[in-house]
């Protein structure tokens, strides 16, 4: 587990790595930076599973390093000692100053949700596309569609996702590279996967999952929270 924490104050650094060593973290990892600049460049290099970052940096703020890290940044808990501005709804947010226990309670709270993020849906068939979308409506969790594995390609490098499903019929090395590329990309935290096909794949990519179609829904709900929960719980 590695946690990344920004902030332009050397004491806010150092009383937060304090309070982390409260807590026994298996394998725990403290990475640390002043700038959002900084924090970027640590957040591509090394991936952290965590990011809890001051909104007021010098020069770039810490919403403008999340913004850049894209999908890099799997969970991201904003602090700040003004009030909570708009950029951090949907996120987690620590008011400053704070106790060890506030802090402990909310990463607890962050690391058994999912992801920041939806899911994402990439079918070429439209008509299949929109009875998912509907459907994956009773996740509670935003849906972005897309037909094209390029067109999939660009919504992760703009944001992170819970979890994608990508249709694996047509020209099948398509789905199979753009999985490949997200697991170099991402690494360890790359978010569930989901083939969709109409024929057995064979062999899966490891860490995938494969779900035959016409999906069967009550199934691939089921499929959907448990990839979901299986993800939290290895973080």
């Amino acid at each position: 587990m590695e946690i990344l924490i920004v902030d332009d104050q050397e004491l806010i650094l150092d009383l937060t790595e304090q309070m982390l060593g409260l807590r026994n973290i298996p394998g725990l990892k403290i990475l640390k930076a002043v700038t959002a600049e900084q924090g970027l460049k640590i957040i591509m290099e090394d991936r952290p599973n965590l990011i809890i970052t001051d909104l007021n940096l010098p020069r770039k703020s810490g919403a403008w390093m999340v913004e850049e890290a894209g999908g890099h940044a799997p969970r991201v808990i904003f602090m700040s000692g003004y009030n909570v501005p708009e950029i951090t709804r949907g996120f987690p947010f620590l008011s400053k100053p704070f106790d060890a226990e506030a802090l402990l309670e909310i990463i607890d709270r962050t690391l058994k949700t999912p992801r920041r993020g939806g899911i994402l849906i990439i079918e070429r068939d439209h008509d299949l596309q929109v009875f998912l979308r509907d459907c994956l409506g009773e996740t509670k969790l935003p849906v972005v569609t897309a037909e094209h594995v390029d067109e999939g390609m660009i919504y992760t490098q703009l944001t992170s996702f819970t979890l994608i499903l990508c249709d694996a019929d047509g020209v099948e090395a398509d789905s199979a590279n753009f999985y490949k590329e997200l697991q170099e990309r991402f690494g360890d935290t790359i978010p569930p996967f989901i083939f969709l096909a109409s024929k057995n794949l064979g062999n899966l990519p490891p860490g995938s999952i494969y779900v035959p179609k016409p999906p069967d829904i009550d199934n691939l709900l089921q499929t959907i929270k448990k990839a979901i929960a299986a993800d939290c719980a290895r973080e």
